[in-house]
């Protein structure tokens, strides 16, 4: 992935004073290289001798909290001659302060390898020069890995097969990997694995304890509630259908209908327009399971023009926890004669060349107007046309 990074590049002289630092930023595109090229100024007061320039790259700015992406990189270039000169009062790259004591922080990167490391200071004024050093260990802290998990569903019925998964659990130390995961289930019941499955036979509240052992030796353990209840609960979520509609069609409506229970169930859904039932199908859902179902609307003898409320209803199971969400009622659904393409009770030529300037169109496509897909075969085609000619002249 493409990544904004900031660079910079620092020379010092034989005496390790600094001479010049550039910062900048760079965006570095995937899988391409960039190139960083600042003008460094070395100044007449400059030591001869082998000078290093240092280049870095960091997340963000240190100011900023960010830290080395990469290992330092240094080259030499050598300083042939210089006409010594004291040094300006103010450089313009180096930040004059008083006396006293300073505190120098410096962040690492979290994936900073173990080892020895040296840090040196150099302060110079008008040609003078001091510099010091100190050495420190980065060490390994042993780490216990970090125990999570999810539980799904966190609610069921007795009997009914819940999934514990532990992908979310963190080893932690450095390099480490976890290389035990141990359940509790809190019914006598135990398993080993990273996820892993279980059935409770009881009803009740059950302590889920889950034990994780990284390749270090060191433990941790966390804990979780998992509840197993009798609970029946429908509801219908959305209902999905064209505003306007011709008579003599099958009109499709799409449900979404949830299982919002701990036990799996099977239940009617049935279409009503203006209190009228239309259709009805038998549907299963397992525990929290969603699911859309296409309904279809016979629309063959209605009455048009008129306009009509459609209602989706969801059986009302026994003992149900709430049923004031298993029906949803929508609408209204304008209804007209099928070729009534534009809706002032005639069929005439309006209509005719309604379908005929939206010839060849496909649904989908831009101009695509359902009502002058008459026989609703998803593009405007001779079969339209012929539809709307055979219903010429029809008033209503």
């Amino acid at each position: 992935a493409d990544k904004q990074v900031y660079t910079s590049i620092s020379i010092v002289d034989s005496n390790s004073v600094l001479l010049d630092t550039k910062w900048g930023g760079l965006t570095v595109y995937a899988g391409q290289s960039c190139v960083f090229m600042p003008r460094l100024n070395i100044p007449n007061w400059a030591s001869t001798g082998m000078a290093k320039i240092y280049a870095n790259i960091y997340s963000d700015l240190p100011e900023n909290g960010g830290y080395p992406l990469c290992p330092e990189s240094s080259a030499q270039i050598p300083i042939l001659e210089s006409i010594y000169v004291d040094p300006p009062e103010d450089s313009g790259n180096q930040q004059i302060i008083q006396n006293g004591t300073y505190r120098l922080q410096f962040i690492l990167p979290p994936d900073v390898l173990p080892g020895e490391y040296k840090v040196s200071v150099v302060a110079w004024y008008k040609g003078l020069q001091r510099s010091t050093s100190k050495t420190f260990n980065v060490t390994v802290v042993p780490s216990p890995p970090w125990p999570s998990f999810a539980i799904k569903p966190p609610k069921a019925g007795p009997g009914y097969s819940i999934t514990f998964d532990a992908s979310s659990s963190s080893p932690e130390g450095y390099n480490d990997t976890i290389t035990k995961y141990s359940w509790n289930f809190g019914d006598g019941a135990t398993a080993t694995g990273r996820v892993v499955t279980h059935k409770y036979s009881n009803l009740g509240n059950y302590t889920v304890t889950l034990t994780v052992i990284d390749a270090e030796g060191f433990s941790n353990t966390t804990s979780k509630i998992v509840s197993i209840i009798i609970l029946h609960d429908i509801a219908v979520l959305n209902a999905e259908c064209l505003e306007t509609i011709y008579d003599l069609w099958t009109v499709y409506i799409t449900v979404t209908v949830k299982n919002k229970g701990t036990v799996p169930e099977e239940f009617n859904i049935r279409l009503y327009y203006n209190n009228t039932e239309a259709t009805s199908t038998s549907i299963q859902l397992e525990i929290l399971q969603s699911k859309k179902i296409i309904l279809q609307w016979n629309t063959v003898g209605i009455i048009v023009p008129a306009n009509y409320t459609l209602k989706v209803e969801a059986d009302i199971l026994e003992n149900e926890n709430n049923a004031s969400d298993n029906s949803l009622t929508f609408g209204p659904v304008a209804a007209f004669k099928l070729g009534d393409v534009t809706r002032d009770r005639i069929i005439d030529i309006y209509d005719v060349t309604c379908v005929n300037v939206l010839y060849d169109t496909k649904e989908g496509e831009i101009g695509w107007y359902v009502m002058a897909d008459l026989v609703r075969d998803g593009i405007i085609d001779i079969y339209d046309v012929t539809c709307v000619n055979v219903l010429y002249d029809y008033q209503y």
